[in-house]
């Protein structure tokens, strides 16, 4: 193992052994308001964020960019071209940014936050952001690593991206190619049978490649399960 990645696992070591783990997250969902939570996160490495958080969506806000920080902090840490692991990790960030920009339920647009900041972690972002509508985002996503999605409704995007990512996943980073088929899992059961809708074709082909042919393409719910 080279100098670079020693490094990076020694770094990596040292930002897991400040977080609060388990036994701080049931600490935090104990409490009964918010105030008591924030106090608890702000003993934390999520008080970067965390403590100018006036309200819940703040707070969410606060420990997600803290995560993703500190994926960027390790990425830095990393020999060159280490980062290439820690990108389809990072991929529900982009997801978001693309996420925030669509119309909501309703017809909609719900006020949007700032982007999350990359760095060297986006798959194409810099080409998203410029999009002005969901056509205009999907013809992006097809000119991009990330590939067509099979529609422009908002579902048909974010559906896409997430069954995108968890393939990409479970191919670029073999370690959590089961994370990667549980979120596969989820997808399509939400999808199928809570919203009654079918994948389109291209996450039925990513959710055929980690699930199998016989789950992604299931008629009922026990069948599928």
């Amino acid at each position: 193992m080279s100098a670079g990645w020693v490094a990076g696992a020694v770094r990596a070591k040292a930002l897991v052994g400040r977080y609060p783990g388990a036994a701080g997250a049931r600490e935090v969902a104990a409490c009964d308001r918010l105030g008591d939570a924030l106090r608890c996160l702000a003993a934390t490495p999520y008080s970067r964020y965390a403590r100018t958080a006036v309200g819940l969506p703040e707070a969410q806000r606060a420990v997600t960019a803290t995560l993703l920080w500190h994926l960027r902090v390790l990425a830095g840490w990393l020999p060159r071209g280490g980062a290439r692991l820690l990108v389809p990790l990072a991929a529900g960030f982009e997801i978001a940014n693309v996420a925030s920009r669509l119309p909501a339920p309703g017809g909609r647009r719900a006020e949007s936050p700032q982007p999350y900041r990359l760095g060297a972690l986006e798959t194409a972002w810099r080409s998203l952001e410029h999009a002005a509508t969901p056509g205009e985002l999907r013809a992006a996503l097809v000119a991009s690593p990330w590939g067509d999605p099979g529609g422009d409704t908002p579902w048909a995007l974010v559906t896409g991206m997430r069954m995108a990512a968890a393939r990409r996943t479970a191919v670029a980073v073999p370690p959590a190619r089961r994370w990667a088929q549980g979120r596969a899992v989820l997808l399509t059961a939400r999808e199928q049978f809570v919203h009654q809708r079918s994948l389109l074709e291209p996450a039925q082909r990513h959710a055929a490649r980690l699930l199998g042919g016989r789950a992604s393409a299931a008629a009922s719910y026990q069948e599928f399960r």
